[in-house]
């Protein structure tokens, strides 16, 4: 009766080994799986982030060096540029920095005109000496210039003039962008319809997929705006050479 129970015994101790055995094997099995599984889910967040395109405008100005040092590394911005602001030592180091960095730069005239107001010369003037200054900072840099055009103030130019612009910069090789949402951040500086930052920040916050947001290198925009956009787990910024 002792033998038995003896054997008995051995059985289900010798059972119960197997059973941990095969518990401490599945549990590190499983273990080199983890770095995979943080992956997966790294890449599911980054996926569930809305992508927009950032464009700012009116510049190069001193202030860009702060704008870009409160981006992400994976944040790209489409700057359009004034061809007067470019034109200058510091204008062109600034520009050649942002594409280093793997920016996009477009052309925004050469003085910040309205079309309408001007002739079709002097349209073509500040389209093609602001061409002549961004193809000079790509190929500094040993990039391609993506012509990237957006009309100072949005202004297409007068009626009589407004398809002879848009087929001169369609030969010149430009795509025209707007926008699809304006941050309306100069009304911040505004004397009669001055927004305050809450309601700048409403109107951002309204930002949806693929859109092209517009805002200009202001104190109010890079103090408070970037960072609303890169500071965010919502969204991924990407340049409009990225628009499918």
């Amino acid at each position: 009766m002792k033998e038995l129970r003896k054997r008995v015994l051995t059985a289900l101790f010798a059972c119960s080994l197997m059973a941990l055995s095969s518990n401490y094997l599945t549990f590190f099995s499983r273990t080199p799986q983890m770095p995979q599984i943080l992956l997966a889910k790294e890449l599911e967040d980054k996926d569930s982030k809305q992508t927009i395109y950032l464009t700012v405008d009116d510049g190069p100005k001193k202030s860009i060096e702060t704008l870009l040092e409160k981006c992400e590394e994976d944040d790209k911005i489409t700057f359009f540029m004034i061809g007067k602001l470019l034109d200058t030592p510091n204008g062109f180091k600034l520009a050649c920095k942002s594409l280093e960095l793997g920016h996009e730069i477009g052309n925004h005239s050469y003085s910040h005109p309205r079309f309408s107001k001007i002739n079709i010369e002097k349209v073509k003037e500040e389209i093609l000496k602001t061409d002549e200054l961004i193809d000079k900072v790509y190929r500094k840099v040993g990039r391609k210039n993506p012509k990237l055009f957006r009309f100072p103030y949005g202004d297409l130019g007068n009626k009589k003039d407004k398809k002879e612009i848009k087929s001169f910069l369609e030969n010149q090789g430009y795509k025209i962008y707007f926008w699809d949402l304006d941050s309306e951040d100069w009304m911040h500086y505004s004397k009669k319809n001055k927004k305050n930052l809450d309601e700048i920040i409403n109107i951002i916050s309204k930002t949806k997929e693929g859109d092209i947001v517009l805002v200009h290198e202001l104190p109010i925009t890079i103090e408070k705006i970037i960072p609303f956009y890169t500071y965010s787990d919502k969204y991924n910024l990407k340049t409009l050479t990225n628009i499918k």
